[in-house]
């Protein structure tokens, strides 16, 4: 129910969380946004309303707590994570498990629909509920209130969730990256709270403490003055602010409420290195924090230094990605950013990379040069130009895209106000000013921020590697002797050589669009004068997005056994060599401020492009597909680098046992099969050719007869034909059809089981995937539904039996998938984490669940849950550009058009419980299936 430690770093690194001094204010200079009703109750629980269609007919809820895990005491490590699960497990008007089973009736869906989130400072509950139902919305209401107040913390439903938590933390925290961040986490926020305060707690203090302890929490923290309700969606804010105080009015004042305290972290006059390794890392990486306190933005003073400071980090990037395309780079990738940090009082200027080479020294080293050479030149004007057009660029698409913003995002942004009291301005007039700010920063006043942003003292250096036999990580000493020879170096100003401006060194002569029919759904299908088909669907979900996708059959199955590796990597070698006269480096700054953006990819059945831009982009997106299927760059030095690349992102992937189980659940499923590539490894690499894979591209796109292209987004079509026909139907045609070749790649026949033994942890992992293959185009979408169907319902018991009954997994997981290429073949696999000693029998009681379904099929209260949560889900999927290009792709690829997506809705409808017993006898046949388990290294099994 919270996302990982780890996967919230990751997030922190891409900008999305937001930690400064908390106090609920309103910044001076920035009026709030007026289309926000928000107040403050008698009690002192905050609210914010907004109204807001995309996705219509739905709300979202949120519950922000200003409470989170370094409010616990010593003893009660975890409580404030364990408390968050506790109020799915019973409150005084839902008893133990009804708010799931209430909210799955509606088709809510737990996991995607309600969650939450607890972290270091704060514990955030989210709902997104239909609106076509007062009954609901009313329930919805009801079960934030008493999530904030009235959670019941009955002794047996306690002890209940103590297993599944600590199956919590088996999943999530038993791993390499987690072990070596109790190392670097210490030194990162020296002499502070946070090391302590994880928010998974200990496994001591989680199956030993007392229930008192966990109730005291509660009452501690869980209080109005420390809360916000925050209701966004297809709502009357009218009616909404009438609820909300009616029903969080009536929640008590808190009488003598203890202080919320602010969690320093103490500066330091030396700058920090740690260095860690484990066995098990998949790759070498290093973060840089150069720290200070966390500052409030109440003014556009405040604002431009801030605005600077991004432009700063975005020509830095910019460089760092020069430097990874270069020849023998000293990282994978490199990225910095200055902002927020895990620490509310904390603020900070950091670089994360990623080290080539296995050379943690050498990236050290590049990424300080890189500092030094900013420190002695600055930047230069089109450096800071293309910065500027790259900000102002996300502005405008932020501005054109206010009235089609997902709720989520406006709930994101509101909590962030609530909590961090990040800027929540009109964005009517907010974008204007925003642009001129920027228009207006200096060279002058971005190379002035060196001092303040890479100060000489309160830093920390953390390098993390993989252990290998034979080598040895750095010692801090040498990490200090790299650092301090960047300072005695004699360096050259950065130089930028002139690049073209135009993306095609001339136009195409025009071709025609031969013939134009409406298909089903909208869909406009037109064929082009060279033979290529293009099928366009306008929506109004997005205002300033148009998306692509381009494929075709054939992919490296038309190529030998000696020559596929070639071939399967043509597309993105392409991507790193560039197109036309453009080198990847250069394409990108040609592109400075635009979104427009392409792929390739030779996948073994078909070959595909795809991509996306804003509207007022279009011109750009066709001239990037003509010269990506004209005009691939040959680039001896760049295919070389993009070797090492793929060498380098993947060389410690085999470390990880979670990775070598999911690579041999993937072969078993192939039966082996020599063409099916996993990870790009020596042995792999070693038969690329990069003047084959050329050839190879060029043969795979150079037919446009044999393509499909889509576009779905807002646009005009009419605005679109001229582009369609100057770009695309000028695009040369060998006015032939190619087919795939069928490699035979099948999974194995009967049951196959394999136990692998592998990593020093203390948890298994389970994979069971039933399959089953047919003849090409058997599948209907009734069929479709009805896999669908039994995934989810598998869902629901797996969550029932394995985790809440049992307390033996802490997120199983049920999928399906459903292919035609080439042969119609199903999936449905089962998939879970859970201590080495559970494993035979939750896997065993499994396989119990599925029989029980063919033997029965689904009680009438799941199938109720299920119909109405793919029902739900449908409405929300008809919603989002990406589902209709799925949709579209799918339906066309097979030589049919979206007719069948009519009845979608009806067939759920229609689903019996006859249906999903017959689906499991199907499509879950006990004689036809894999199964993976994987214990650790030394486990004996008894």
């Amino acid at each position: 129910m919270k996302p990982s430690f780890l996967s919230c770093l990751v997030a922190l690194v891409c900008g999305l969380l937001s930690h400064v001094l908390w106090a609920q204010y309103s910044p001076k200079d920035f009026p709030i946004d007026p289309s926000v009703r928000t107040g403050k109750l008698a009690n002192g629980m905050v609210y914010y309303i907004k109204a807001n269609a995309t996705p219509k007919n739905r709300v979202e809820l949120r519950l922000a707590v200003n409470a989170g895990s370094l409010l616990e005491e010593d003893d009660q490590r975890g409580l404030a994570h364990f408390t968050e699960h506790m109020a799915f497990n019973g409150t005084k008007n839902f008893s133990k498990n009804d708010v799931v089973n209430l909210l799955q009736k509606f088709g809510v869906k737990f996991g995607a629909d309600i969650n939450a989130y607890t972290s270091f400072d704060e514990t955030v509950y989210q709902l997104q509920l239909p609106t076509d139902s007062a009954d609901i919305l009313n329930k919805g209401f009801q079960i934030l209130e008493d999530w904030a107040h009235n959670v019941s913390f009955e002794g047996e439903e306690i002890d209940k969730e103590r297993g599944i938590i600590i199956e919590e933390w088996r999943s999530r925290d038993l791993n390499a990256d987690s072990r070596m961040m109790s190392k670097t986490l210490p030194v990162l926020y020296k002499g502070s709270k946070y090391p302590i305060r994880e928010p998974i707690g200990t496994v001591e203090i989680l199956e030993t403490f007392k229930h008192e302890r966990i109730r005291k929490f509660y009452k501690d923290w869980y209080r109005p003055d420390l809360m916000a309700v925050i209701v966004v969606g297809d709502i009357n804010p009218e009616e909404m602010e009438k609820k909300v105080k009616e029903q969080f009015g009536k929640i008590p004042a808190s009488v003598n409420p203890i202080p919320r305290p602010i969690f320093e972290v103490p500066k330091h006059d030396e700058n920090l290195i740690v260095v860690t390794e484990d066995k098990e890392a998949m790759s070498s990486t290093l973060q840089l924090m150069f720290k200070r306190d966390a500052s409030q933005v109440s003014t556009w003073a405040d604002r431009r230094k801030k605005t600077a400071a991004s432009l700063f980090t975005a020509m830095l990037n910019s460089r760092f990605n020069e430097m990874r395309f270069e020849s023998n780079p000293p990282f994978q990738y490199a990225a910095s950013f200055d902002g927020d940090s895990w620490a509310r009082a904390v603020e900070a200027f950091q670089v994360y990379a990623g080290v080539a080479n296995d050379d943690p020294l050498r990236a050290v080293s590049s990424i300080y040069e890189s500092f030094e050479r900013v420190r002695q030149f600055g930047f230069i004007a089109p450096e800071l130009d293309r910065a500027k057009k790259q900000v102002i660029a996300a502005l405008e698409k932020s501005y054109n895209e206010r009235n089609t913003t997902e709720s989520r995002i406006y709930c994101y942004r509101l909590v962030a106000n609530f909590l961090n009291n990040k800027i929540l301005a009109d964005p009517e007039t907010d974008f204007a000013a925003m642009k001129s700010l920027v228009e207006g920063i200096t060279l002058e006043e971005v190379n002035q921020l060196v001092a303040s942003l890479m100060p000489s003292t309160n830093s920390v250096l953390a390098i993390t590697c993989i252990q290998k036999e034979g080598s040895k990580m750095p010692t801090e000493a040498e990490v200090r002797e790299a650092i301090a020879k960047t300072k005695t170096l004699q360096y050259k100003p950065y130089e930028e050589k002139a690049i073209a401006t135009n993306l095609l060194a001339s136009e195409p002569k025009s071709g025609k669009i031969a013939s134009l029919k409406k298909g089903p759904e909208g869909v406009t299908e037109m064929t082009l004068s060279n033979g290529l088909r293009v099928l366009l669907k306008q929506t109004e979900f997005k205002q300033d997005e148009i998306m692509f996708s381009a494929f075709s059959s054939g992919g490296h199955s038309l190529y030998s056994d000696k020559d596929f590796v070639s071939a399967a990597y043509a597309g993105e070698m392409v991507e790193t060599t560039g197109w036309g006269s453009f080198s990847a480096v250069n394409l990108r700054k040609a592109l400075a401020g635009k979104t427009a953006y392409i792929g390739a990819s030779v996948d073994m059945y078909e070959e595909r492009l795809y991509g996306q831009s804003k509207t007022m982009e279009a011109k750009d997106l066709f001239q990037l597909i003509h010269l990506a299927m004209t005009s691939p760059r040959e680039d001896a030095e760049a295919a070389k680098n993009f070797v090492q690349m793929q060498l380098d992102q993947v060389k410690g992937y085999m470390n990880s046992p979670e990775v070598m189980a999911s690579i041999e659940s993937s072969q078993m499923m192939s039966n082996y099969h020599k063409r099916v590539l996993m990870l790009p490894n020596e042995e792999i690499m070693a038969k690329f050719d990069a003047q084959k894979a050329i050839k190879f591209y060029k043969e795979r796109f150079s037919n446009a007869a044999d393509f499909t292209v889509v576009f779905v987004g807002k646009f005009n079509e009419d605005e679109l034909k001229p582009l369609i026909e100057k770009y695309l139907a000028s695009l040369p045609t060998l006015n032939k059809a190619e087919k795939f070749k069928d490699l035979g790649v099948r999974p194995p026949k009967g049951v196959t089981k394999k136990e692998l033994f592998a990593g020093v942890d203390e948890k298994s992992s389970v994979n069971l995937t039933f399959h089953r293959t047919e003849k090409a185009n058997q599948y209907e979408m009734t069929d479709y539904v009805r896999l669908m169907a039994l995934s989810d319902l598998m869902d629901l018991r797996l969550t029932e039996v394995l985790r809440e009954d049992k307390g033996g997994v802490y997120s199983p997981y049920c999928g399906m998938s459903f292919e035609r290429m080439p042969l119609n073949m199903s999936t449905l696999t089962v998939a879970f984490d859970c201590s080495p000693t559970n494993a035979e029998n939750l896997t065993t009681t499994t396989l119990s669940l599925l029989e029980s379904i063919q033997k029965n099929g689904a009680s009438e209260s799941d199938l109720g849950k299920v119909k109405e949560g793919l029902k739900r889900e449908h409405e929300a999927n008809l919603q989002q550009n990406r589902y209709w290009m799925r949709a579209i792709e799918r339906g066309y690829r097979y030589g049919k058009d979206m007719s069948a997506l009519a009845t979608y809705t009806k067939l759920i409808d229609a689903l019996t419980t006859k249906d999903l017993q017959d689906a499991a006898k199907r499509f879950a046949d006990f004689s036809s299936y894999t199964q993976l388990t994987l214990y650790p290294a030394k486990y004996q099994k008894k």
